[in-house]
């Protein structure tokens, strides 16, 4: 395979990465996003939100499930995961030559 083809092959494995993790990302906090805010409220004021859930709905409506959550979806962690993991593998077995090379001398 030429130098160009290897480069288009991890061009698209960062792109499905980019995609999967962006996905993944969203996925954890939609559904993790509402029960993470009942959470706190409960552990900020639990003598104000014993029914935290009911509470919330009736006064601030579906999106009051949903505050804060922007940050975390635009997070670029979830979008960066793929990349990571290969940093790390890569490193891994950098730091494992290192020491092989170590203990032969």
């Amino acid at each position: 395979m030429s130098d160009g083809g290897q480069r288009d092959a991890s061009a698209n494995v960062a792109l499905g990465d980019f995609i999967a993790g962006g996905l993944g990302g969203l996925a954890c906090v939609v559904t993790g996003q509402p029960l993470d805010t009942l959470k706190v409220k409960l552990q900020t004021h639990p003598d104000v939100y014993r029914s935290a859930g009911v509470r919330t709905l009736a006064e601030e409506g579906p999106r009051g499930f949903y505050a804060g959550c922007t940050p975390a979806v635009v997070s670029c962690l979830f979008l960066c995961y793929g990349q990571c993991v290969r940093l790390v593998q890569w490193l891994s077995s950098a730091m494992a030559a290192a020491i092989i090379s170590m203990m032969v001398a």
